[in-house]
């Protein structure tokens, strides 16, 4: 990993979530602690859409969005064309 990549993931991780159950936590404590909900965010339209700023932090720090189920809080969501919910 280059020098600016890494400064480039530190100062991702450096920004604050300004909503939800880890509302001012920074996405490394998050990261840290509930990577999980991380990965939740980035398969949420409305994440992207009005966080982009966000989104694309959580991306510099190797998160990806994802086509996939997963797993967050016992339920299992989907995202893509033939499941857009949880059950």
């Amino acid at each position: 990993m280059d020098f600016k990549t890494t400064i480039a993931k530190r100062k991702a991780g450096n920004n604050k979530l300004p909503f939800g159950k880890h509302k001012w936590e920074t996405l490394k404590f998050v990261n840290k602690h509930d990577p999980d909900y991380l990965g939740w965010l980035m398969i949420q339209d409305w994440f992207k859409e009005k966080f982009e700023y966000l989104y694309l932090a959580l991306e510099k720090m190797g998160y990806e969005e994802r086509t996939e189920y997963i797993y967050y809080n016992d339920f299992i969501y989907f995202d893509n064309d033939e499941y857009d919910h949880y059950f």
